[in-house]
């Protein structure tokens, strides 16, 4: 039936944020509307991630010197990671249990499992001495992070060197992407896309490339001084925060429709999204059916239910016109035999996410039969 099945509805995609001005967390859905207060207290904000499977939280103290979590409401706050630097970005690889973080006093990047356990250093500043004195290689300050999971690859931007690295997730075979930038900041990654976003500060922009670095074009300009920055590719759109003019905003994928999210905040830094993962519907099998020639009587209620508890839109179609056509109107399918043969009648159920499920049958018209002598 179109729109039931009993499935209790997914909860609502939410944007988080990290307020450094009010020491705060605080969330929205997506349109800004229903903004309330998350996590407060004494702190320096700066980096935010969301892990749905774990319904966790994970935020860095910059002014402490601490990664910490707590559940999706704000409650069971706990340290994760003690004793660093000046951490920045955060990002968690719930499937293998890992949380990544850049610390940009240390001029590092580390992960640890989600416990805080068996802390690593992944890729780390070096210096070396030149004419000129102490030079750095490698990482500098640095600040936005990404993970592509199934690339096996980690994403940064450098502050100070101006240039957007990866390397493997374990760290090895560090790359430069893009150089000559002004201040990148925020980093977000198009996996299915093929393409890197970033903010910088120096130049007031959104910023995009293909996953090598390469055709960097301007997405957004004139901004005030963009800083997290997060993809929400199922709904085609950027969200960033912007302390200069201390919003939420966002944009479409390429840069049009700018708009604003949330207004009015103190020093908005990271951004989150926490969108449920779309489960495809399921639609109840139905048996083959006969009619004779000319029949248009067949009528059937389609059944299927969506597991996120979607509205389904139903449509239909006959593999052969001159055996059987069909509609759909109100979940219920209309089938119209026309002449002899076989037709197989396809049934489609497809929710708002694109994710669809399909159910098959056979209609026999059997020609008709010469009179007895």
């Amino acid at each position: 039936m179109e729109g039931q099945g009993g499935a209790e509805a997914a909860a609502p995609s939410r944007l988080y944020w990290t307020d450094a001005g009010t020491d705060q967390i605080q969330r929205a859905l997506l349109d800004g509307s229903e903004m309330e207060d998350v996590v407060t207290g004494p702190r320096q904000l700066r980096g935010l991630a969301v892990d749905l499977s774990g319904e966790r939280l994970y935020w860095s103290d910059r002014g402490r010197g601490k990664i910490q979590r707590s559940d999706l409401e704000g409650y069971g706050e706990r340290d994760v990671v003690t004793d660093l630097s000046h951490p920045r970005s955060v990002v968690v690889d719930a499937d293998s249990g890992l949380v990544y973080w850049t610390d940009s006093g240390a001029g590092k990047i580390q992960r640890s499992h989600l416990d805080g356990s068996d802390v690593q250093d992944l890729v780390v500043s070096t210096t070396r001495l030149s004419p000129g004195g102490v030079s750095s290689d490698g990482l500098q300050s640095p600040l936005g992070l990404a993970l592509d999971a199934a690339g096996g690859q980690i994403y940064w931007s450098d502050r100070n060197s101006g240039k957007i690295q990866r390397a493997n997730r374990d760290g090895s075979e560090v790359e430069d992407l893009v150089t000559g930038l002004g201040t990148p900041r925020g980093l977000a990654l198009d996996v299915e896309a093929g393409q890197i976003y970033w903010t910088d500060s120096g130049t007031d922009k959104i910023q995009r490339s293909n996953l090598d670095g390469s055709e960097v074009e301007d997405v957004v300009t004139g901004l005030r001084l963009p800083r997290g920055l997060v993809v929400d590719a199922v709904g085609g759109r950027l969200y960033w925060a912007d302390s200069g003019t201390r919003k939420i905003q966002r944009s479409n994928l390429d840069g049009s429709g700018v708009e604003d999210v949330v207004i009015g905040l103190r020093d908005p830094r990271g951004v989150a999204l926490a969108v449920p993962t779309n489960r495809a519907p399921v639609v109840a099998p139905i048996a083959d059916r006969t009619l004779a020639a000319g029949d248009n009587s067949l009528r059937l209620r389609l059944s299927g239910q969506d597991p996120d508890g979607d509205e389904l839109i139903w449509s239909a179609a006959s593999s052969d016109g001159e055996v059987a056509t069909v509609s759909v109107a109100a979940g219920v399918l209309r089938v119209a035999a026309v002449g002899p043969g076989r037709a197989s009648i396809t049934v489609t159920a497809r929710d708002p996410g694109r994710l669809s499920a399909t159910a098959s049958f056979t209609l026999t018209v059997p020609a008709n039969q010469p009179p007895q002598a």
